[in-house]
């Protein structure tokens, strides 16, 4: 019986991989930021070019503002564990 990691959906840019990214990304735990980030950058030489790039780019500096203000609002709620990402510490799911 074949997986649902067997079959992409529009386009071949990602059977080629040893892993695709959404594979990573799930075995990982990795938030959506800098999971799209990662997509992109996996697949730009074969899909997008330049475009997947910029998309990626702006995807971690999504990510970078995101980080930096959760570390501020922990800060400022005297949370014991400012300074650890809510990334980090167990992903999106109390945003």
């Amino acid at each position: 019986m074949s997986s649902h990691w067997d079959r992409q959906v529009g386009g071949q840019h990602y059977k080629g991989m040893a892993i695709q990214p959404s594979q990573y990304i799930v075995a990982n735990n990795i938030p959506w930021l800098p999971a799209n980030a990662i997509k992109y950058l996996s697949r730009y030489a074969l899909k997008g070019g330049l475009q997947d790039l910029e998309k990626a780019l702006h995807y971690v500096e999504l990510a970078i503002e995101d980080y930096k203000n959760d570390i501020n609002r922990q800060a400022s709620a005297g949370d014991s564990s400012a300074g650890i990402p809510r990334h980090i510490n167990g992903g999106y799911a109390d945003a």
